[in-house]
């Protein structure tokens, strides 16, 4: 038997097309049914049946299973992520500033300033990126690929960032790893048009 909708081929057994969810008119089954329902009806006082009106079939909805998520949702996530992480950047930097000026007259200040100037610079840097991967996900693979681990950061922010710097570099190392995680998803949202 085949679906009168798709075409696709199906046992004779089957009351619903596999492919689309069609309802199937099986000419045994139907039959069956409907003697059934002659020989009850005969034995029924001839009251009118109420018609009832029966809504189409649909199709049952498709469940993805448990732990896939959408790509689209991956790549939305990443980018908030790398959002947030601009955001924490920009706060350190003004940490870092504001503690290098209390602390200019011990002579640790100077670094903390320098900090947070550069800092500011990487956080403008990361926010432009979120600007343009928001427009277009090209180039999002190249981009996970080439943002390291952020343990460089780290290490210098836990020697010279102070607590601000730590938790900023923790912040990013979360992103990055999310990004790096996730990669297959943020390349069939480049490559394979998943925005959906």
């Amino acid at each position: 038997m085949f679906c009168p909708k798709c075409g696709k081929n199906l046992s004779d057994d089957e009351r619903f097309c596999t492919e689309c969810g069609t309802p199937l008119l099986n000419p045994e089954f139907d039959s069956a049914v409907t003697s059934s329902q002659i020989s009850n009806n005969a034995q029924m006082p001839s009251a009118p049946m109420p018609q009832v009106p029966s809504a189409p079939m649909q199709p049952a909805p498709y469940y993805q299973p448990m732990g896939f998520t959408q790509p689209s949702f991956i790549y939305n996530t990443y980018i908030n992520k790398m959002d947030s992480s601009a955001s924490a950047w920009m706060v350190v930097a003004i940490l870092q500033i504001i503690f290098g000026v209390v602390t200019l007259i011990v002579g640790v200040g100077i670094v903390l300033i320098l900090m947070g100037i550069w800092n500011i610079s990487q956080s403008n840097k990361l926010r432009n990126n979120v600007n343009y991967f928001r427009r277009t996900p090209a180039g999002i693979v190249e981009y996970v690929d080439s943002s390291g681990s952020g343990i460089l950061c780290l290490i210098i922010n836990i020697f010279i960032g102070g607590l601000p710097g730590i938790i900023g570099a923790a912040i990013d190392m979360s992103t990055k790893s999310y990004g790096k995680n996730n990669r297959q998803a943020l390349w069939a949202v480049e490559f394979g048009g998943g925005m959906g």
